[in-house]
């Protein structure tokens, strides 16, 4: 990665942004924010929360990690939860034969 970028015809040298295309595997070719690693379309001018009532409301907002939300991650903890439950009556009535599910079992 280069860490550096030269404008006006090389005479101003600034950082680069270090942010990494998921898609091209290039780096950002723009000027990071003066004391900053990112550009401002990456980030560089956001600060976070400041105030406790936003650090609040940060941690109650539906976050999207991936493809999933925490509401949505624990519904499926339950379901599977019952689901082995289900599946450890059906084998020890002799309903079920086989295999039981690999993974971590409930608690």
């Amino acid at each position: 990665m280069e860490q550096y970028l030269f404008t006006l015809g090389g005479k101003i040298r600034c950082i680069r942004c270090n942010a990494m295309s998921k898609r091209t595997k290039t780096q950002c070719s723009a000027p990071a924010i003066k004391g900053k690693t990112k550009c401002r379309t990456h980030g560089g001018k956001s600060t976070g929360p400041k105030t406790n009532y936003g650090k609040v409301r940060c941690a109650q907002v539906n976050t999207v990690h991936g493809w999933e939300t925490r509401q949505g991650r624990a519904v499926r903890g339950e379901a599977m939860k019952r689901l082995r439950q289900l599946e450890e009556l059906g084998h020890f009535l002799g309903f079920i034969s086989g295999q039981k599910i690999p993974g971590r079992k409930p608690a």
